[in-house]
Formats: C-alpha cells, sequence, structure tokens
C-alpha cells in the first residue's frame, strides 16, 4: 500500500478557514494518518479581498505543527504552500516570496471563482507559464466554464496546466453530474491531483482513501498511484509531470 499525499489542505492553524486552533490540526492530522496519508503539503489561502494567509505566521504556525507531530511519534511530513485565488500581480509576490509554491517547488495551486470565464483561466495559464511556473489548476469540478465542456482540460493541459479534483467530488458526494464530469477527465487520464481540500476535523476532513479505492477500481491501480502519490512526490522533487 502506497502513502497517500494530499496536496491541498487548510490545516494550519488560525490563518484561513480553514483549522481554528492547534487542537483542531492534530486532531485532522490524525484523521489522514489514519485514512493513509503521510505527506501533507499546507495550502493556505491567499484571497485578495477575503483572507491572505499571513507567510510569516505560516512559517510559525507550520514549525509549531511540525514539532508537536515529532512529539506524537507520527510519521507525516508536512510541506508549505498557499492557495492562490488569482489576480494579476500573482507572480509578483510569487517572485517577492510573499506567496507560497508549492513545496517550494516551481508548481502553484491557483484558484478562481465559480463563474470564472474560460479566458480568464486560459490567460492566467499562460501568465504563470510564461513565468516558468507550472500552474495546478484546484478542484476544477467547481468551474461550470469546464464542466459545462470537458475537452477544455485538454487544451489548458496543452498549454502547460495540470488539473486537481477533490477527492469529495470523486466519490459523487457533490452530485453524479460532477462525478460524471471528472470520470470522463480520468479516462484520458487528465486529472493530475486528487487532494482533499480539507477545511476541518467533523466536515471538510482530510481523507482520500475511499477516493483512492474508487479510482483504483474505474481506472487501475497505476494511475489511482500516480493522482493520490506519484505526481505529488514529482511536485515535492520539482520534477516535471
Amino acid at each position: 500500500m502506497i502513502g497517500l499525499i494530499d496536496m491541498h489542505c487548510h490545516i494550519l492553524p488560525g490563518v484561513d478557514d480553514g483549522s481554528q486552533s492547534m487542537e483542531q490540526t492534530i486532531n485532522m492530522i490524525k484523521i489522514a494518518y489514519e485514512d493513509g496519508i503521510r505527506k501533507m503539503i499546507v495550502t493556505p489561502h491567499y484571497h485578495i479581498g477575503r483572507m491572505i494567509a499571513d507567510r510569516n505566521k505560516c512559517q510559525e504556525q507550520l514549525a509549531q505543527v511540525r514539532a508537536e507531530i515529532e512529539k506524537l511519534g507520527m510519521d507525516m511530513e508536512l510541506y508549505s504552500g498557499n492557495e492562490i485565488y488569482y489576480f494579476a500581480e500573482a507572480m509578483d509576490k510569487v517572485a517577492d516570496k510573499q506567496i507560497e509554491t508549492l513545496a517550494q517547488s516551481s508548481y502553484v495551486l491557483l484558484e478562481f471563482e465559480p463563474k470564472v470565464d474560460y479566458q480568464r483561466i486560459q490567460r492566467a495559464v499562460n501568465d504563470v507559464a510564461m513565468e516558468g511556473y507550472v500552474p495546478i489548476i484546484a478542484h476544477i469540478e467547481r468551474y461550470m466554464c469546464l464542466v459545462d465542456k470537458p475537452d477544455r482540460g485538454k487544451e489548458l493541459i496543452s498549454q502547460g496546466a495540470l488539473l486537481q479534483v477533490n477527492a469529495s467530488s470523486v466519490v459523487g458526494k457533490h452530485g453524479k453530474d460532477i462525478q460524471k464530469f471528472i470520470k470522463k477527465l480520468m479516462k484520458k487520464e487528465l486529472i493530475a491531483f486528487v487532494a482533499s481540500d480539507a477545511h476541518g476535523d467533523t466536515s471538510r476532513r482530510p481523507r482520500l482513501m475511499e477516493a483512492y479505492e474508487y479510482v483504483k477500481k474505474k481506472h487501475g491501480e497505476a494511475y489511482a498511484d500516480d493522482v493520490f502519490c506519484n505526481n505529488q512526490l514529482k511536485v515535492i522533487a520539482d520534477d516535471r509531470i
């Protein structure tokens, strides 16, 4: 059994709308560990006008969480990151070290408003790629411009993007239509990552195993290993996918 890797989660305490305390964070990590997760990239929100996770505070909290994990003797590794609600100056902020890439790699996690125009996503992908980074589009099942036209996923990949979906959506917890959309893309192996997008320890918890088993059954063990572990390892190592 592989160790699963969660590359999109909000477990740092008190920095965004995810975990609100160290106790909750540790509960979330225990849930993740029991579910087979062994590495996590923390991705607090960087959303202008709504919530901007302060980089210094995030680094302090990450160090404290790592210390707590060590006290517990858990085999769990944490890496820094951000989920960037895309805006025009985002890559300038990345260059200035105000926004984190994923695990200090060349990969960045981008999100958009649910009703975003497809052309805006395309421009963002182009802008990020032009700066030498690899854009990962977070929870693509939320963007109607992609759900309504699944072939756009392949087009975005050809332009340099990678696609991430949430585990809860993979197993149908957000409706059959969304599940069918993901299944269609997975049949063509267009999804690169499945992540929890966890925000708490009672709802939106950091769990991946149910989705892993589903993907393994529907699309094969090799592909399941890629989207739950191997591609994430390449991000951490800053290797190309």
